[in-house]
């Protein structure tokens, strides 16, 4: 018989020898779901380069609380095993996030060098720009916008709920100063926009 143990007390029947036995009580502990904030982002390098740092805002919870990082490209090359990595040409990073219980977790990173002008779309508008905490977004999709600072690191995602389309975003927890936002919508569709918060 095939038994599924589950947080609690269990209690077992060891044999002693001679027809005697004891009851042993043996404490299970479960650990929490372990989960990552995300499992896809997508990013738009600066365009003053100097690369983007990855992974600075993935949260990860539960679990056995102990974790092991490993970045590395879809083609094998090992990059480190750091919770961020610095990525300084465009492509597809990927990280590894494994507990203590050999549970595992990955993230894909989407690295793409699309300059500002080229890349926006006629009909987008963020406002206000500059702003001092919420925008609003008007005439794109957007199921997930990310934000990059001028020194490369990733310092914001913002996901739909449902696949609906993001209409605002709250960046007053930002520093003031100039971010590059990547919007991707559903259909894999992206535009950039640089976004000053003061």
């Amino acid at each position: 018989m095939k038994r599924i143990l589950t947080a609690g007390v269990l209690s077992v029947a060891v044999a002693l020898g001679c027809a005697a036995q004891a009851i042993v009580r043996m404490p299970v502990e479960q650990n929490p779901l372990f989960e990552v904030s995300t499992s896809k982002v997508e990013i738009a390098m600066p365009e003053e380069g100097g690369g983007v740092l990855l992974g600075g805002n993935v949260v990860v919870t539960g679990g056995s609380g102990v974790y092991t990082y490993r970045w590395y490209t879809p083609q094998g090359k090992e990059l480190g095993t750091e919770s961020t990595c610095m990525a300084e040409t465009p492509g597809v990073y990927m990280l590894d996030i494994t507990d203590g219980c050999d549970c595992l977790q990955t993230v894909e990173f989407n690295l793409t060098s699309a300059s500002i002008d080229g890349a926006e779309i006629a009909t987008l508008h963020i406002g206000p720009n500059p702003t001092s905490g919420v925008v609003y977004i008007e005439g794109f999709n957007a199921v997930r916008i990310a934000a990059v600072d001028m020194a490369g690191r990733l310092v914001s995602v913002v996901e739909s709920i449902g696949g609906q389309p993001i209409t605002d975003a709250d960046y007053s927890a930002l520093p003031q100063g100039e971010y590059i936002l990547t919007l991707a919508s559903a259909d894999g569709a992206k535009a950039v926009y640089r976004l000053i918060k003061r």
